[in-house]
Order: C-alpha cells, then sequence, then structure tokens
C-alpha cells in the first residue's frame, strides 16, 4: 500500500550501501525523509533527493574508506599524509608533502584527477635552445652572449637601457614572428616593465594617424644611442641618490642632459655632458629654477 503523501516510494529500495527501511518524516515544506541501513550496520536519515542523486550512498563509512585509500599514496610530487578537513560541500582536503618538503592542502578530487601533482614548486623540465635564435638578435640590433657557453642561458640587451638580461620564450619568439614579417608591431626587448613605459618607440605605430597611439616615454627623449651609452658607462646606476638597476629591476632610469640642449645644441651627442638619473631625482632636478621644462622653452641661444 502506498505512502499517504509520497509521490515515490522508497522502502526496500538500495542506494549505494544504503537499504530504505522506510519513510522518518514529511517535513512542513514537503521534504521526505527516510529511514537507511548501511551495509556496516549502522543507520541514518537521508533526504528523499539526496538518495535518488546519488549524493549520499553511505552512513558516511564510504567517505572515511576513500580518505584511508588516500592516505600514504603518491600524486605526482606530493605524497598525501592525512585527512585533513571537509568544506560545506563534504569536499574532503588532505595534507600533503611535496618532494620539495613544502606542506599543502588540496582536495581529493583534485589529487586523484591529476590536477594537482606539486606545491607549485619549478619542476627540472627540458633545456631551451637559444642558439637559433641568436644570428637573427644580432642582426637586428641586440647584442647577445651566452654564460658559461650554455645555449639555454642567453642573455641580450635591453632596448631602452641596453643592459643584459635573461629573455623569456615568449619574448623570443614574438620578436621572431616581427622579423619574420607574421607580426605587426615592433616586440622589441626590454629589461623591465618601467623600460618599456620609458621606451618612446613602445606601442608606436609605423604610420601613426593621430597622436594617440603613441607613447611619448616618461622623460624628454635624447638619441636612443648616446643613452644607452651613458647608461652603460654610468653602470646603470642613478649618480645623484645611487640607486643601481642591477638591485631593482623596476628602475627607471634616465639620460639627462648637463648643459641643456637649448642653450648648448654643440654637445647635445657629447656624452661627457650627460649623466645618469633616476626617474624621481631627474624629476627634482627639473624643479629647480632655470632648469625647469617652462624656463628651457622659453631659453634663448646666445
Amino acid at each position: 500500500m502506498p505512502l499517504k503523501g509520497v509521490r515515490v516510494d522508497l522502502t526496500g529500495k538500495r542506494f549505494g550501501k544504503l537499504t530504505v527501511i522506510g519513510l522518518h518524516k514529511k517535513t512542513k515544506t514537503g521534504l521526505s525523509i527516510w529511514s537507511c541501513i548501511c551495509d556496516c550496520g549502522n543507520h541514518t536519515k537521508v533526504r528523499h533527493q539526496h538518495l535518488q542523486s546519488g549524493e549520499t550512498k553511505s552512513c558516511g563509512c564510504l567517505t572515511k574508506e576513500c580518505r584511508a585509500k588516500l592516505e600514504g599514496k603518491r600524486f605526482g610530487r606530493l605524497t598525501v599524509l592525512e585527512y585533513h578537513h571537509s568544506d560545506k560541500r563534504w569536499t574532503a582536503f588532505f595534507k600533503c608533502k611535496c618532494d620539495c618538503g613544502k606542506e599543502i592542502v588540496t582536495s581529493g578530487a583534485h589529487l586523484t584527477s591529476g590536477h594537482t601533482k606539486s606545491c607549485g614548486c619549478k619542476k627540472p623540465g627540458r633545456k631551451y635552445n637559444f642558439s637559433a635564435y641568436k644570428k637573427r638578435l644580432v642582426q637586428s640590433g641586440y647584442e647577445v652572449r651566452f654564460i658559461n657557453n650554455d645555449k639555454s642561458k642567453m642573455q641580450v640587451t635591453c632596448h631602452y637601457c641596453n643592459m643584459f638580461f635573461y629573455p623569456t620564450k615568449k619574448q623570443i619568439k614574438n620578436r621572431m614572428l616581427v622579423i619574420a614579417g607574421r607580426k605587426t608591431g615592433a616586440s622589441h626587448l626590454y629589461c623591465s616593465g618601467s623600460c618599456k613605459k620609458s621606451c618612446p618607440t613602445f606601442n608606436m605605430s609605423t604610420h601613426p594617424k593621430d597622436l594617440k597611439n603613441k607613447n611619448p616615454g616618461s622623460s624628454r627623449e635624447v638619441q636612443p644611442q648616446l643613452r644607452k651609452m651613458v647608461l652603460e658607462r654610468d653602470n646603470w646606476q642613478c649618480q645623484i641618490c645611487g640607486k643601481s638597476k642591477e638591485q631593482n629591476k623596476t628602475l627607471t632610469l634616465h639620460c639627462h642632459h648637463i648643459l641643456p640642449v637649448k642653450s648648448n645644441p654643440i654637445e647635445s651627442a657629447d656624452i661627457d655632458n650627460c649623466i645618469t638619473l633616476c626617474k624621481a631625482c631627474h624629476k627634482k632636478v627639473h624643479s629647480q629654477k632655470g632648469c625647469r621644462y617652462s624656463d628651457l622653452r622659453d631659453c634663448v641661444i646666445e
């Protein structure tokens, strides 16, 4: 005889390790809660929709068995130490130890699916050979050198400051695509984001229609070759505050004329008339009376 007020009678049916004994109660909102017995002998009460959807398959012993199976097992570079906790969605998290010695907490689903294989430490991968790109980089105006004759450790000069740095594979490939004519733009090689923003040719169109496409840079620009020579001569170090780009890669360096170009145009390309300053010191120098940009615009050649 069907139960009153219940559309589907689950009595006697089996769901995972649970066997439904009978209806426990009917809530005011119309939810059916069934009494079940697990194969391990424990009794439990489960909602109708949790049984039908397969969300609940045991009294909890199945989860404990799964936890026990994972403990001590190895997934990639991780070894499962112990069960840690479960969240509101009943997702089990485990404490694991990586081969590098670091301990992390991750879900069992991520471990078994292969989504998480390490703590995030870098694994020794295949060395990348940069020797094939050396000739084309040199032809496009870059200086290239290999550290200890290792073809995977290539350094090139920055397009803005001319300082040697290690480029990424993506930077090299983008530059090669530009040289081959398969990509628009320049994709020059920069040692840092500060050099990229300071460079007046960064993100500039070959034939710009308006000034919106141009990047004027963060300083009053000098000749590129002169700037590189001055920065290299001063060892990429501000001559006022002493800050060095080797210590701080995000440092922005400018080439400053000691005698203004407008008052002394003959020595505008003289390396002895130039000095290396960081962006902050350069701003302070041009804030002094007689060296302000407004004063330089009004300068008259005698």
